[in-house]
């Protein structure tokens, strides 16, 4: 029954987020100028000197702020019957996604012959993570020899067994079916 389950960690379909961006601008101009003159005239004993210096600074900060709000889907229509359930920050999806929501509506036309029904929830396999399961010392140790590439060839053997499992058999195609529903519903008379 929905909704039965006690402490099932529910996620909203959508999840918003406020993001600020400040940039600080700081330009500094520093000028300065200096002039000397000298005057000596030869006969009886003249001279002049003259000297002045200016110094000038400039200083203009400039603070640019902008606030976005943006909003993530959390399960998203696709073209082709098809939906796209992620997280904001592309990480591993915990939780309930839909519960109690209506995906797909089915009405029988008129004098239909026959009405079935196929639905599947299928994962790509390149977004499939797979993890140890049984998590005590001896099998730390025995997957932590893997190097990145020897890890990923594994979890493309598992992906691939899990699939002719479920499968049983055909060809791969790159996804995994996680779930999949045949309903024949009895032809009316």
């Amino acid at each position: 029954m929905p909704g039965s389950r006690f402490g099932e960690p529910r996620k909203q379909p959508i999840f918003e987020m406020d993001r600020v961006v400040t940039q600080r601008n700081d330009v500094a101009t520093a000028f300065k100028a200096s002039a000397k003159a000298n005057l000596d005239i030869i006969g009886p004993s003249l001279g002049a000197s003259a000297s002045g210096e200016v110094e000038a600074s400039v200083r203009r900060e400039t603070v640019l702020t902008a606030h976005d709000r943006l909003v993530h889907h959390r399960v998203k229509a696709l073209p082709n019957l098809r939906w796209e359930v992620s997280e904001a920050d592309k990480s591993q999806l915990d939780g309930t996604y839909l519960e109690s929501d209506s995906l797909v509506r089915f009405t029988r036309t008129e004098r239909a012959n026959r009405t079935a029904v196929l639905a599947r929830a299928t994962v790509r396999q390149r977004d499939v993570a797979i993890g140890n399961v049984v998590k005590d010392l001896i099998s730390w140790k025995y997957f932590e020899r893997f190097n990145t590439t020897q890890r990923r060839l594994l979890d493309i053997f598992i992906a691939k067994s899990i699939d002719s499992a479920l499968r049983g058999s055909g060809k791969y195609v790159g996804e995994i079916t996680l779930s999949s529903a045949n309903v024949k519903l009895p032809d009316e008379e």
